[in-house]
């Protein structure tokens, strides 16, 4: 399954205090709301308001888009990006494994 960004512009929706933005997997628009726990896990300030939390969003799209990439085994057409999945794609470069030492064979 392969999952593909959009691009656009995230939208603050007021009912689910967060942000939604839009992905493709296999030919389906599946939405992604960042949740408002998500964006202060990333770092934002808890009392920012809506315009701050989309630019805060912007300059951290990786990170939400990675969080996303992690939340997509929710099949629904409508995913939550949680604090957790926020919290694993800000760590995932430091807790990658390194790829292990080529080793050639002695003549």
């Amino acid at each position: 399954m392969t999952l593909q960004f959009l691009g656009d512009a995230g939208v603050y929706l007021p009912p689910d205090d967060g942000i939604k933005f839009t992905g493709l997997t296999d030919g389906h628009v599946r939405e992604y709301i960042v949740t408002r726990a998500a964006l202060i896990a990333a770092g934002a300030h808890p009392t920012m308001d809506p315009a701050s939390l989309l630019h805060f969003f912007e300059q951290n799209r990786v990170i939400f888009e990675a969080a996303a990439a992690n939340a997509l085994q929710n099949l629904s057409r409508r995913c939550l990006v949680r604090a957790e999945e926020v919290a694993r794609a800000r760590l995932a470069p430091y807790t990658a494994k390194p790829p292990a030492p080529k080793v050639s064979p002695r003549a």
